[in-house]
């Protein structure tokens, strides 16, 4: 299977340049062909179902942002030109109010194609990976969920982003180390699940476990015997530190809409609610970069 480990491979490198049209394309191919030689259920498809799941769910925040951006600067652009009729004109009477266009048809088809091929691969791959009770395939379930969540978070589907998330720190707690910083994701994508549910008592402990995740971070790389990679864990606690004052802000958020209920709290922008968290070698990035995408389906 050299094709196929050539596949993942060039997906993975993909996926670092936040090429996630080609890691897609890639991952797509690899799965096709190990569902051929063992089967689409078979073990063997569970990573290469996940890493695929992942792509397209980037690509989706990706296109979302973009078309986010677009309509923001349609209305900016429809806000000068309105002004510029009313400053000569002085007709106020004969100008139509602007209304945001409704998305293109194929743009909203292609989205939703985006996320809803996520969901089913994504889905695949978490049941392949609870019919094994082994570590290594249980973290990776708890991945797995990790993702559904944040693809549940994406859809504004809150309830189901919070069931995933919970079934994710479930194994979590079982399997990593407390300082590990997919736990500190985890809880910050509860947060705002929370949050966005108007359930900020929950949300406030979520973010509260997050930032002791942080600080248990920072106190294990503190007390890592000095080695050659000294330089690196110096710079991630200068990088957790400044985290915790981003963690500490939200937590103030979540604070201040709990006294006022009523009141659209800050941190919701009209873009991506998932996590934001700066990340190292152990998990992915969030990515904000926007880029003309190309959807794939893999081959029926």
């Amino acid at each position: 299977m050299v094709n196929v480990e050539n596949l993942i491979s060039q997906g993975k490198k993909h996926f670092l340049m936040k090429e996630y049209e080609q890691a897609s394309d890639n991952f797509a191919e690899a799965c096709e062909l190990l569902a051929e030689t063992f089967g689409e259920m078979a073990d063997e498809c569970a990573e290469p179902l996940y890493l695929y799941g992942k792509a397209l769910l980037e690509a989706g925040r990706m296109e979302n942002n973009l078309l986010n951006n677009n309509e923001n600067d349609s209305e900016a652009d429809e806000e000068d030109e309105t002004q510029n009729i009313e400053d000569t004109t002085h007709k106020l009477n004969n100008i139509e109010p602007f209304d945001d266009e409704p998305l293109n048809n194929s743009e909203t088809l292609d989205n939703i194609t985006n996320y809803q091929l996520a969901w089913e691969v994504l889905d695949s791959s978490r049941l392949i990976y609870e019919k094994k009770n082994d570590k290594d395939s249980q973290t990776k379930l708890a991945d797995t969920y990790l993702k559904l969540g944040e693809l549940s978070l994406e859809l504004e589907n809150y309830e189901k982003a919070i069931s995933d998330l919970i079934n994710c720190l479930e194994i979590q707690n079982i399997y990593l180390q407390p300082y590990d910083r997919r736990l500190a994701e985890t809880h910050y994508n509860l947060s705002l699940s929370y949050s966005l549910l108007s359930n900020y008592d929950s949300a406030i402990k979520s973010i509260n476990d997050a930032i002791n995740t942080i600080k248990n971070r920072i106190n294990y790389l503190n007390n890592l015997p000095t080695s050659s990679d000294f330089s690196d864990s110096k710079n991630e606690v200068e990088e957790l530190e400044a985290l915790l004052k981003d963690l500490h802000d939200k937590l103030q958020d979540y604070r201040e809409s709990k006294e006022r209920p009523f009141q659209i709290p800050s941190f919701i922008n009209g873009t991506s609610s998932s996590s934001q968290l700066p990340q190292n070698k152990e998990t992915q990035g969030k990515i904000d970069d926007v880029t003309h995408l190309v959807k794939r389906k893999t081959k029926e």
